[in-house]
């Protein structure tokens, strides 16, 4: 939903499904056929992505960043920088890059990965705001239900908690 789609010759970029050193050598020959600044960016941030996955994480963000530039409107590319930044274990980049995210696209993934980072800075409030926003995108969002759960857990309030952990499951 937030990843536009790729032209034909570019599918096996998309393909989560196969190995990621695969993906990346898919991810370069759908770069090199591009003919577009959406396609070179897409392309690039499927590539910034199993780098990520790989944790080569210098890669990854040189490759996020140079995708950025072709296409710095597209909120899955900041969504990605963010989850870079998560994996590197610096929630603090990881919210701004979230938050950037967010500034361009209404994304229920940039919403429920911001409350995560707000939960691991025990910021209840902001946890639970964010996860609302996640979940009025998409209200059977598993991983927002669950956050959600988690934020009303820390705000006290367990018993609520409990649908939400049941809507996750």
């Amino acid at each position: 939903t937030l990843v536009p789609a790729l032209p034909a010759f570019a599918q096996g970029c998309e393909d989560r499904s196969q190995n990621h050193e695969a993906r990346i050598a898919a991810c370069d020959q759908a770069f090199a056929m591009a003919t577009d600044a959406e396609a070179a960016a897409i392309a690039l941030a499927f590539k910034g992505e199993a780098l990520r996955l790989l944790a080569r994480f210098d890669e990854a963000e040189a490759v996020l960043k140079d995708a950025l530039g072709f296409m710095p409107e597209n909120g899955w590319i900041w969504i990605e920088l963010g989850n870079l930044a998560y994996d590197r274990g610096d929630p603090a980049d990881a919210l701004a890059h979230y938050s950037a995210a967010l500034a361009v696209e209404d994304s229920a993934d940039a919403w429920a990965n911001r409350a995560e980072v707000w939960w691991q800075f025990r910021s209840g409030e902001r946890c639970n705001a964010d996860a609302d926003e996640a979940l009025r995108i998409a209200a059977d969002f598993a991983y927002a239900n669950e956050i959600k759960g988690r934020c009303l857990i820390d705000l006290g309030r367990a018993e609520e908690a409990l649908e939400y952990f049941d809507r996750a499951i």
